[in-house]
């Protein structure tokens, strides 16, 4: 019950994942965009049945020139009291430039930005990433209150560090977005799990042997 309550209060919380089953979950590309994010009903890393998120920008100059997503609020909250050591996402370029993407979070104590981008070819098919959340890995004047307060996480093309990002014609495909927790988190949870189905398995003996 503590640990619901606190995944409530925190929001963003161990494990959780986007698969984009049910739509959008929320993400989208800012209301001036003249081409919004959409899911496709299949072509995800899973295959012809997978559904996935698409996103698209335009080059140039103006409203959609640039590869940013933004993603829900379910993204939002206090990454560090959470135990979040990553965020891995499958990712396809699936346009005809190279992209550089970055994850950027921001929040009331400033912004931290992936000090390296991974590098997706043109072309590239569903390739899996995970982007360290590690002070060290995050370029910010104040990371980790900006991690304990994020109000918004954005993914985007950024083959450099300032922003706004360069513009570019790209298509990218995303998918299975995943909060990684740390080690140590993830051996308690399902060390957890564990002893709840003993207890459950150890009532269920005593129930059925007192009838």
């Amino acid at each position: 019950l503590l640990a619901v309550a606190a995944s409530a209060a925190q929001a963003v919380s161990q494990g959780q994942s986007e698969s984009f089953g049910a739509g959008l979950a929320g993400w989208g590309a800012g209301l001036a965009h003249p081409q919004p994010p959409l899911v496709l009903s299949g072509g995800g890393p899973g295959g012809a049945a997978d559904a996935f998120l698409q996103a698209v920008s335009f080059g140039g100059l103006g409203a959609g020139s640039r590869l940013v997503l933004l993603a829900g609020d379910a993204w939002d909250g206090d990454y560090v009291a959470a135990g979040i050591t990553s965020l891995r996402l499958d990712l396809n370029n699936q346009g005809n430039n190279d992209l550089a993407i970055r994850l950027m979070f921001l929040g009331p104590a400033g912004s931290a930005l992936s000090a390296d981008a991974f590098s997706l070819p043109a072309g590239s098919g569903w390739r899996s990433h995970g982007f360290s959340l590690a002070p060290s890995a995050l370029i910010g004047s104040n990371v980790a209150d900006t991690l304990a307060g994020v109000t918004e996480l954005r993914l985007m093309h950024a083959p450099g560090t300032v922003f706004p990002p360069e513009a570019v014609a790209g298509v990218l495909g995303v998918d299975n977005v995943t909060a990684v927790p740390e080690p140590g988190s993830a051996l308690l949870l399902l060390l957890g799990a564990a002893g709840l189905g003993a207890v459950r398995r150890q009532r269920l003996v005593a129930s059925l042997s007192g009838a």
